[in-house]
């Protein structure tokens, strides 16, 4: 076991355990153990540097003004999340329709749901409602198990409350903010307005109180 000598008051005094150095030493006390060429104090030797409470240099306000500071970015969330890609929201977009339409085609193929004793405008309307109503009980059927739809899950990204971070996991809240999702193509493609501000929300997300996010604590 290693042994320590200290000077105190001018005299040697010693040998020591580590432990029993504790309540012996300062910072600028003066030591040596078997090894060393001469005597050094005791803040140059890391092993005795859990003996002293570590104290902050002082704080010079002038050296750090808010401008100098780096903020934290806009697309970070949490330790755990960041905002998802803009790239990400589009594919899933991209992805998910496709899947959509592809099912459609299959279980409906060219078919409408147009009454032909209808005036053509009334008849296109009432197919833009129905197809929208069911694209959104479709996408929301996925809520509960991926947060988000089949789209969001491949692209490995989910949907949370902005305020909570909770994971958005309702089929019937779901159902209304994918109903809003799709009438919105009426005003622009819906993922062109998360190029507008910095949470990356579209539309429904500001119905909603949602955001985008991908967890990066898993990546």
């Amino acid at each position: 076991m290693k042994k320590y000598y200290i000077v105190l008051n001018g005299k040697q005094e010693g040998p020591f355990t580590f432990e029993e150095l504790k309540n012996k030493i300062n910072l600028e006390t003066f030591v040596w153990f078997e090894g060393l060429e001469k005597w050094i104090k005791a803040k140059e030797l890391p092993e005795l540097k859990t003996f002293f409470t570590q104290t902050p240099p002082p704080f010079n306000e002038n050296e750090y003004k808010e401008s100098n500071i780096p903020p934290i970015p806009d697309f970070v969330i949490s330790n755990d999340y960041v905002l998802a890609d803009y790239y990400q929201r589009i594919l899933a977009v991209i992805i998910n329709t496709a899947i959509y339409l592809f099912i459609w085609y299959l279980l409906i193929g060219n078919s409408m749901f147009s009454d032909s004793s209808e005036p053509p405008l009334i008849s296109e309307y009432w197919d833009f409602i129905l197809s929208c109503a069911i694209w959104a009980v479709f996408n929301s059927i996925f809520y509960p198990f991926f947060s988000g739809t089949i789209g969001h899950k491949i692209m490995g990204i989910k949907v949370v409350t902005k305020k909570y971070n909770i994971n958005y996991s309702s089929f019937f809240e779901a159902i209304f903010r994918e109903l809003v999702k799709n009438i919105s193509v009426l005003l622009l493609f819906p993922c062109i307005w998360i190029f507008f501000n910095k949470e990356r929300r579209c539309i429904h997300d500001y119905f909603y109180g949602t955001i985008v996010v991908k967890n990066i604590s898993k990546a």
